[in-house]
């Protein structure tokens, strides 16, 4: 199988500590900075399993002696329509066209709002894991909003193929992050319901890159 270059310091990130109400917590490195947190989110469509994946194969790499902050990893946020492998709920709304969301409104309100607020809104950047829509394939790219310096940086540290200048669209987790002080980009690789190899393996190292790239 190909070998990953995958920066230094990179192991396991297995271990929990309680706290003194005996719950599990992640383990925090004593070199953490709690205001450096990454949240690396999927999936917001429920045919999009790229990012599940990368998610899965990055985590038994991480070690939390070594990570200077923290790492949120969402393999899947739209549970309803990944169950059934959908790009939608079941009312056909688009989770990705319902931040920030609302307490009491649709289901997809209700998900996008819990994200935000449980998650996104305690991070500093934001790594949106996607892929292409049913019948349709994305040559591996990060979307960003280049005009925004830091951005910008992060967009070139993950190493995609390709970076595009893509402005937010409204209802979109990157909008509704950015909206909240969030340094966030978009991966779009590979095509729904499928596995693609090379979305995949980019997709690690551009996770790995930013983590190393934010220290």
């Amino acid at each position: 199988e190909q070998q990953l270059d995958h920066p230094r310091g990179i192991g396991d990130l297995s271990s929990q500590t309680t706290n003194d109400r005996g719950q599990e917590q992640p383990h925090r490195s004593p070199h953490q900075r709690a205001w450096q947190r990454t949240h690396s989110a999927h999936n917001d469509h429920g045919d999009e399993l790229n990012g599940i994946e990368i998610i899965r194969q990055l985590i038994p790499l991480l070690s939390p002696t070594s990570i200077a902050g923290s790492l949120v990893a969402v393999p899947i946020v739209n549970v309803p329509a990944f169950m059934t492998q959908s790009r939608y709920l079941p009312d056909r709304r688009d989770l990705n066209r319902s931040f920030p969301g609302s307490k009491t409104g649709s289901q997809a309100s209700r998900i996008a709002h819990i994200l935000m607020d449980q998650v996104v809104s305690h991070c500093t950047h934001l790594v949106d894991l996607h892929s292409a829509s049913a019948h349709r394939s994305n040559a591996p790219q990060v979307r960003a909003s280049l005009n925004h310096r830091q951005t910008a940086e992060f967009a070139e540290a993950f190493g995609a193929p390709f970076i595009v200048h893509s402005g937010e669209r409204d209802g979109s987790l990157r909008m509704a992050a950015s909206g909240v002080g969030v340094i966030s980009i978009v991966y779009e690789a590979g095509g729904a319901a499928l596995f693609d190899r090379e979305a995949i393996d980019i997709g690690l190292l551009g996770v790995l890159g930013v983590m190393r790239h934010l220290g």
